[in-house]
C-alpha cells in the first residue's frame, strides 16, 4: 500500500487590534448564550468496528473520533463530562463547557433536565434535576417571580429571586423549557429559557417605545451581586463567583438569513443600586439606537444567568476593536459591525479541563461545534483550529484542524489527536486553543458552544486467523471463522469484529458481519450467507 502524505502551513494575518478605551464598549452582537438542547443532534456514523488505525499512525481523517450518539453506550458521567463505550469497545469522554450533569437526592450524578413541569400545590414551574434550581410564578406581578437556588456552589440553602419592577398581572405561558409572561409592560413580552447551565431572559420590545431601561429587584441574600466588565458577577462570603449576567446583546429584526444579512446589533448596560436588603438591576440599551427609524421590530435584549465556573474551562472571546469578553461563547467571523457597517473581526481562545483525561491513552479525537445565536450566520463558513500562544487576538500558534462549521460542525484531525494526547501524557491542564472563522468581506460571525470528544483506549495486539485456513475453498454456506484469542494490554475487554465480503477489499459488495462480540469464534448464520441473500449489518 503507498501513501501520500501532504504537510500544510498556513499563514494567519496578524490583525491591528485597537487600544482599548477608557470608556464602555458595547459588547455588540456578542451572545452569551450557554449550551442549547442537545436532543437530536446528528453525528457521522462510525466506520467499521474494531478499527485502531488512528493509534497505528493513520491519515488525518482516519483520526476521528468513534464515538456516536445513537450507538455509543453512557457508562459515567461528572459535571462537565459523560464517559461512553463505543461499539468497538473503544471508549469516549465528552468534555463540556457548561454543566450538563447534576446530584440527586442520593448523590448521583444525572443529566440536567431543562422541560418545565408545574408543581400542582404551588402553581409554580421548576425543572426536576437542574442546579440552579429555576423556579417561574405563575403571574408576571409575583416579587418572586423568578427564584434560583439554592446555589449548590454558593452558601447553603441559598436562593436569588428576580421580579420585574411595575409588572402587570399577566399569566404565564409554558412551553418545554420556556416560561413566557405576554404584554408584561406595554407593547414588551418576557420570556425565560432554561437551558443547562443557564436560564436565558428575553426582553422583546414589540413596537416603538419610550422605554429604554427596565429595573428588576434581585434579593441574592447574603450572595453579593457587583459589576464587572460590562456584565454583573454574583459571588459568595468568600468572594467565589456562583452566577453572573456576562454583557447584554441586543439585536433587531432587519437580519435575513436567506440573504444572509446581519441585523442591526448593539450592547447595553446594567446599572447596580442597593435597596435596603435588596439589589435593584438596571437594564438599559441605547435610546437612539432603540428608536432609529431604520429599527425592524420586536427588538431582542438578552440578558442572561449563568453558572458553573472553573478556571479550568474557560473561553475568551477577542474583537478586532479591542474589546474582548469571558465566558461568552466562542465567537468567530466577521461581525460587519465596524464604523458604517464595516469590518469586524472575532477570534475566541478556549481551553477545557484535561484531569478527566489524565492516565488516558488518547487515540481519537474532535470538537463538535453549534451556533447558539440567532444573531449569527448560519451559512457554512470555514473555521480553523490552533493552539493558542498568547491570549489575545493575535496568539496563533501551531495549526491543528480545519472545518467547514454552519448551524454546526466538527473539526478533527490525527494532528489535533496527536496533540492532545501529548499534553494528556505530560498531564498539562494548561493549554489553549484559538478558534477563527472567515475572514473575508461577507457577515459570517457566529457565536458557538463546543464539545471536546476524546477516544481513549489501547489497541489489543493482531489476532491471527485459526480456520478457515488462507485460501481455503468452502462449500458450506454457515462456515465457523475462528482467530486466536487475544488479551487487552489497557486491562479492557477484548471484542472480536467479524465481517465477510463479496469485495476484494473485504469492505464492499454484500457484507454481513458478527457486530463486536465478547467471543474469538463466530458461526455465519444461513441468512446470512453472502452467496445466498445475504443482509447488511449484524444478522
Amino acid at each position: 500500500m503507498a501513501a501520500l502524505v501532504a504537510s500544510v502551513v498556513q499563514a494567519v494575518p496578524a490583525i491591528a487590534v485597537a487600544a482599548p478605551a477608557a470608556e464602555y464598549r458595547d459588547p455588540r452582537e456578542l451572545s452569551s448564550w450557554p449550551n442549547p438542547k442537545q436532543e437530536g443532534r446528528k453525528h457521522d456514523s462510525p466506520k467499521a468496528a474494531g478499527d485502531f488505525r488512528p493509534l497505528m499512525g493513520a491519515d488525518a481523517g482516519k483520526a476521528a473520533s468513534k464515538f456516536d450518539a445513537k450507538t455509543s453506550k453512557e457508562v459515567g458521567r461528572a459535571e462537565k463530562s459523560v464517559d461512553y463505550v463505543n461499539p468497538d469497545g473503544t471508549r469516549t469522554t465528552v468534555l463540556s463547557k457548561v454543566p450538563v450533569s447534576v446530584r440527586d437526592d442520593k448523590g448521583a450524578w444525572r443529566p440536567v433536565e431543562t422541560r418545565l413541569v408545574e408543581d400542582r400545590g404551588s402553581k409554580r414551574v421548576k425543572t426536576e434535576l437542574h442546579q440552579l434550581k429555576p423556579e417561574f410564578a405563575a403571574s408576571a406581578e409575583d416579587r418572586g417571580l423568578v427564584t434560583l437556588g439554592p446555589i449548590n456552589l454558593g452558601e447553603p440553602g441559598q436562593r436569588i429571586s428576580v421580579a420585574l419592577e411595575g409588572a402587570k398581572r399577566v399569566a404565564r405561558q409554558v412551553k418545554d423549557s420556556k416560561a413566557s409572561y405576554v404584554d408584561v409592560l406595554p407593547d414588551t413580552d418576557l420570556e425565560y429559557e432554561v437551558e443547562p447551565g443557564a436560564v436565558k431572559e428575553s426582553i422583546i420590545v414589540k413596537k416603538p417605545t419610550l422605554t429604554s431601561s427596565w429595573v428588576f429587584r434581585m434579593d441574592t441574600g447574603s450572595l453579593t451581586p457587583s459589576l464587572q466588565d460590562h456584565g454583573v458577577l454574583i459571588k459568595d462570603a468568600k468572594g467565589k463567583v456562583v452566577a453572573s449576567l456576562p454583557p447584554i446583546v441586543t439585536w433587531d429584526s432587519s437580519g435575513s438569513a436567506k440573504d444572509n444579512k446581519a441585523p442591526a446589533q448593539t450592547g447595553g448596560t446594567y446599572g447596580l443600586k442597593q435597596d435596603g436588603k435588596t439589589w435593584l438591576l438596571t437594564v438599559s440599551v441605547d435610546p437612539k439606537w432603540l428608536n432609529d427609524k431604520a429599527r425592524v421590530f420586536p427588538v431582542i435584549v438578552d440578558p442572561t444567568y449563568t453558572y458553573g465556573f472553573n478556571n479550568d474551562d474557560e473561553s475568551r472571546a477577542y474583537k478586532s476593536d479591542g474589546f474582548q469578553c469571558t465566558n461568552c461563547g466562542i465567537a468567530v467571523g466577521n461581525s460587519k459591525s465596524g464604523p458604517g457597517g464595516g469590518d469586524s473581526i472575532w477570534r475566541t481562545a478556549f481551553r477545557h479541563d484535561f484531569t478527566p483525561l489524565f492516565g488516558k491513552n488518547i487515540i481519537g479525537a474532535r470538537y463538535d461545534f453549534w451556533r447558539n445565536a440567532q444573531t449569527g450566520s448560519n451559512l457554512s463558513w470555514q473555521s480553523n483550529l490552533y493552539h493558542a500562544t498568547a491570549l489575545n487576538i493575535n496568539g496563533i500558534g501551531q495549526f491543528l484542524a480545519s472545518g467547514p462549521i454552519g448551524d454546526r460542525g466538527s473539526i478533527q484531525s490525527k494532528a489535533l489527536t496527536d496533540f492532545i494526547a501529548g499534553k494528556v501524557a505530560a498531564r498539562d491542564n494548561s493549554t489553549w486553543f484559538m478558534l477563527t472563522g472567515s475572514e473575508g468581506g461577507d457577515w459570517s460571525y457566529k457565536n458557538m458552544q463546543v464539545n471536546l470528544i476524546v477516544d481513549h483506549g489501547t489497541a489489543p495486539p493482531a489476532t491471527s486467523l485459526m480456520s478457515p485456513a488462507d485460501g481455503s475453498v468452502l462449500t458450506s454456506l454457515t462456515p465457523t471463522l475462528s482467530v486466536s484469542p487475544v488479551s487487552n494490554p489497557s486491562g479492557d475487554g477484548t471484542l472480536y469484529c467479524f465481517k465477510v465480503a463479496t469485495g476484494a477489499d473485504g469492505q464492499s459488495g454484500i457484507v454481513v458481519d458478527s457486530g463486536c462480540i465478547t467471543s474469538n469464534t463466530w458461526t455465519v448464520p444461513p441468512a446470512c450467507s453472502p452467496t445466498g441473500r445475504a443482509t447488511r449489518g449484524p444478522c
